[in-house]
């Protein structure tokens, strides 16, 4: 029977709209999607760590319980004392002082990260601690850090990462060589940046990406695409996805679009849809995890532009229909991705705006801003190559060896200096020179 009513869904939603109270619990926007769990405004305060913890920090210590009970199926309170084996077992972990799993404290200290030896996804928002140490942390696939306090970031050891997405102010220096990284988005820091890496690499090694990290939390929906960074002409596929584990009747949205620097075409409307154009009624929300729409989006104009979701008529944030209480819950904030049209740039030292061969010292990697302008971000800095002319030859070991021999590196820009720390360990000396003399072409 309920299925014959489906159809008079918008009228009702619009309708009801307009009489929802302001005391109906609102839904909180997080990273890209909107987490609708109506009551759960944070997780229990956690006032101490047990004896003898191996983590230290209080927040710390509590997220990572919540991390290890949602891995691992477990049950564990805030009283358990982790082991070495289980803290070495753990491969996902998020610490997100503004999360639903924050537990009352800012996390002042990551002492004990380097026992999570198996840790291959990290996620770190709005911590205010400055520094952050990942050597120990080789299994590392995917990090994800946003708005954190950190200055620098070295992750040399981190061989196998793959996809790095920071997003840090602060940040003053980040060492990405010998990662195995396919992936990488880079924001564009309070005051320019260095970033090192490794030789060898094309110029699209730095432009060709812009991930958005995918956390759909549970009871939540939110927009993935397949690429943030596009070209101009380029397209990709993008998907709306549900986590739920409450019941809903139904959600009802249009996707929309800020701006004409990209088009949106070809809106396939997945499992129990209905609709026209790019207007999508779900209707029986089931619960788990499920696609409910995929559609494309083409790249027309440098710059960026924002993909949201709206009500249908009233083009007003979306609402959904909770079947247990009976009641139409309004959306006060949006479900959003933005998409980048040539989001990176890469220049010379004289401005000039450089699209192929190999990274050079003294690059420098643009990042485009609101406006579809670019600001230069971080300067480039190929280790080895201290002549900066991208290629490792008997006159970088020269050059190298000149500033070592007298201690004397004036003649060198921030960017040659870092590169002649072949070895990454922070200082500069023989162990340098051998570097760059095996890494000879």
């Amino acid at each position: 029977m309920k299925k014959n009513y489906l159809k008079y869904l918008p009228v009702l939603l619009i309708f009801c709209f307009s009489f929802v109270t302001l005391g109906l619990s609102l839904v909180l926007l997080n990273g890209g999607s909107l987490n609708i769990l109506k009551k759960r405004v944070g997780a229990s305060i956690v006032n101490a760590v047990p004896s003898g913890s191996l983590i230290s920090d209080v927040e710390f210590y509590s997220e990572l319980v919540d991390s290890y009970n949602s891995e691992k199926g477990t049950t564990y309170g805030y009283d358990h004392n982790f082991t070495e084996v289980e803290l070495a077992s753990l491969e996902t972990l998020t610490l997100d002082e503004q999360g639903s799993t924050y537990h009352g404290h800012s996390v002042e200290s990551l002492s004990g990260l380097s026992y999570l030896t198996g840790l291959k996804n990290l996620n770190l928002r709005n911590l205010t601690v400055t520094e952050i140490d990942l050597s120990h942390n080789t299994q590392l696939v995917n990090l994800l850090i946003d708005s954190v306090a950190i200055t620098t970031l070295d992750l040399s050891k981190n061989t196998v990462l793959a996809s790095l997405d920071v997003n840090a102010p602060s940040i003053t220096k980040i060492n990405v060589s010998n990662t195995n990284l396919s992936n990488l988005s880079l924001n564009k820091p309070t005051k320019t940046a260095l970033l090192a890496v490794d030789a060898g690499h094309d110029i699209s090694y730095l432009t060709g990406s812009a991930i958005q990290y995918e956390d759909i939390k549970d009871n939540s929906f939110g927009i993935t695409c397949q690429k943030y960074n596009l070209a101009v002409g380029e397209s990709t596929t993008c998907t709306v996805k549900g986590k739920t584990t409450i019941q809903m009747f139904a959600l009802v949205f249009k996707l929309q679009q800020t701006n004409e620097n990209i088009s949106i075409s070809n809106v396939q409307k997945l499992a129990s849809l209905e609709g026209t154009s790019n207007f999508i009624y779900y209707g029986d929300v089931p619960i788990g995890t499920f696609n409910i729409a995929s559609f494309t989006v083409t790249g027309v104009a440098a710059g960026t532009s924002k993909i949201y979701l709206t009500d249908y008529s009233t083009q007003n944030p979306i609402g959904y229909v909770d079947a247990v209480e009976s009641e139409i819950v309004p959306v006060t904030e949006e479900i959003s991705k933005t998409i980048y049209i040539n989001k990176y740039q890469v220049t010379d030292s004289s401005s000039n705006v450089v699209s192929s061969g190999v990274l050079k010292t003294n690059y420098i990697l643009d990042v485009i801003n609101g406006s579809g302008n670019y600001d230069a971000a971080y300067n480039v800095a190929v280790l080895g190559d201290v002549k900066a002319d991208g290629m490792i030859n008997v006159q970088d070991v020269a050059r190298a060896y000149g500033c070592i021999s007298k201690t004397n590196y004036s003649s060198l820009t921030d960017a040659e200096i870092l590169a002649l720390d072949k070895n990454s360990d922070g200082s500069k000396n023989v162990l340098d020179l051998l570097g760059i003399y095996s890494s000879l072409e």
